[in-house]
């Protein structure tokens, strides 16, 4: 993959990277269609993607954003849905 644009529709070009994240809610939705036991998320927008592709398969997420804020989950006190996981963020 080179660090040129691609183009995504007429008039738009968007990075490799944006590429990328546009394809996570169908990677999502494949391995929700492979009854995988379990989902890695190592980044939000995957984490984002998978939650949104399944409420059965449990979600492990590692993020640097604060989950809640980020819509991962409704609570850190205890598990309410099917997504858990590790956030490493500082407060100043």
């Amino acid at each position: 993959m080179t660090g040129s644009p691609t183009t995504s529709s007429p008039g738009r070009s968007c990075s490799p990277m944006e590429s990328g994240l546009a394809l996570l809610p169908a990677l999502a939705a494949d391995l929700v269609g492979r009854k995988v036991s379990v989902i890695v998320a190592a980044l939000l927008p995957a984490a984002r993607a998978a939650k949104s592709a399944t409420a059965t398969i449990p979600i492990v997420f590692i993020s640097g954003s604060d989950p809640i804020e980020s819509q991962l989950v409704t609570t850190l006190s205890r598990r309410t849905e099917n997504v858990t996981g590790v956030s490493v963020f500082s407060v100043r």
